[in-house]
């Protein structure tokens, strides 16, 4: 709660964390990590214009936001398209358009993780984009272009996690299994691999 136009955020926090400041049914979205004085500078009713200052992270955060942004405005032509009652609509025009904004994404968050891998913005990305809305390929090839300090951020540890769950639980993905045959003796899955049974 904001007094006198100041706040506090309490508790402890395992690294950068993204923290949404909700203001008149605006938000404002910032990366804080522990102990960081951040000073936010905002109008009531301007949210999206409010200065961020003191959090370490903040120039990644914008970086990915001004591309992310121009993606969600040309997704909402294509949406506004697709709900137009009063005229038909070219579907497959309207595919490829969400088509390019999906490997507009890919190749942004390649782009965000290529130019700052130690970052605990990328990983929280690729969460977004990728682990949320899953797509496993770019998911993996943008988290191992992560260094390590990113892998061991909060963000990064849950990407990892999740990026091994859609690793052993893939479409067409064949578990390793095995199992006592007749006689005992450890019978597995693998050892069938191309005989007919």
């Amino acid at each position: 709660m904001a007094k006198k136009g100041k706040f506090k955020i309490k508790g402890d926090a395992p690294g950068t964390l993204v923290y949404f400041l909700n203001m008149d049914n605006q938000f404002l979205s910032i990366p804080i990590a522990l102990g960081e004085k951040v000073k936010v500078k905002a109008t009531i009713g301007k949210l999206e214009d409010a200065k961020v200052s003191g959090a370490r992270e903040t120039h990644v955060w914008e970086s990915w936001l001004k591309d992310w942004n121009e993606t969600r405005e040309r997704a909402g032509v294509l949406y506004k398209a697709l709900d137009k009652t009063d005229q038909p609509v070219d579907r497959a025009e309207i595919d490829k358009g969400f088509a390019q904004l999906n490997q507009k994404t890919i190749d942004d968050v390649t782009k965000l993780v290529q130019t700052y891998p130690s970052s605990a913005i990328a990983p929280f990305v690729i969460n977004d984009r990728f682990i949320n809305y899953p797509n496993p390929s770019a998911a993996i090839k943008t988290y191992n272009m992560l260094d390590e300090a990113a892998k061991k951020s909060y963000y990064g540890k849950e990407a990892g996690e999740a990026i091994s769950i859609m690793e052993r639980t893939a479409i067409a993905k064949i578990p390793e299994l095995s199992l006592p045959d007749t006689n005992g003796k450890a019978l597995s899955l693998a050892s069938l691999r191309g005989k007919v049974v």
